[in-house]
């Protein structure tokens, strides 16, 4: 039965919003050379609706069960039950199961593919709305301006996501000993956070580096 967990969730919203916030600005920083803001909005908006569609359909289909994981469920089942026959039929000493845990780890739940799907199509949406909505408050002709600002809003997201998702997920965390639990998921929190920004900044630099690389080649 396919359950929902605040752990799968954030994780193929993650997966989502990484690409939703990098794609967009590679697209948006490419097109920022034609020095059209309105073309960069209408080719931005088209990404994004076809990203999120792909990506909510490829989470769809990586969450959904296999036939060969049918399939092995079902052999798994059937060996059980011939087993349980045996054990049943023997003089009451049990013998030890050695596929009965197989066959339990093979049986254990797996993430809704619906949910997965628009999980990782919501992420893709929202993040790659960020760097796309600064292009909206600049003219028509400052669309370098759009870039600066696109470009620090996809490094503040990063950073704000990484921390949150971290600070959210060890939320339950003991601790060890006398040991600071909150100031340790705080620490922990930042340094996903920072990682997230500095992973997310070497994605855009690249994009931008290589639109310069080619501006005068075409």
């Amino acid at each position: 039965m396919p359950t929902i967990t605040l752990t799968s969730f954030l994780s193929n919203f993650t997966l989502g919003f990484a690409d939703g916030l990098t794609v967009p600005f590679a697209l948006t920083a490419g097109l920022s050379s034609l020095g059209n803001t309105r073309t960069v909005i209408y080719a931005g908006m088209a990404e994004i609706c076809a990203g999120s569609i792909s990506m909510g359909i490829g989470g769809y289909l990586a969450a959904r069960p296999s036939s060969t994981s049918a399939t092995s469920s079902s052999t798994s089942a059937e060996v059980e039950d011939g087993e349980k026959e045996q054990m049943s039929s023997s003089d009451g000493l049990l013998p030890p199961c050695h596929r009965c845990q197989e066959a339990n780890e093979v049986e254990e739940t797996k993430d809704s593919p619906i949910v997965a799907g628009l999980a990782v199509s919501f992420g893709y949406l929202l993040g790659g709305i960020l760097p796309l909505f600064p292009y909206f408050f600049v003219g028509m002709e400052n669309v370098h301006v759009g870039l600066a600002w696109s470009f620090g809003v996809c490094v503040v997201a990063l950073f704000l996501f990484g921390f949150g998702k971290d600070f959210i997920l060890t939320r339950n965390d003991k601790g060890v000993g006398g040991e600071d639990v909150g100031k340790r998921r705080v620490r922990r929190a930042v340094w996903e956070g920072v990682e997230m920004a500095l992973l997310g900044s070497v994605a855009a630099v690249a994009a931008v580096l290589c639109v310069k690389a080619f501006e005068g080649l075409v």
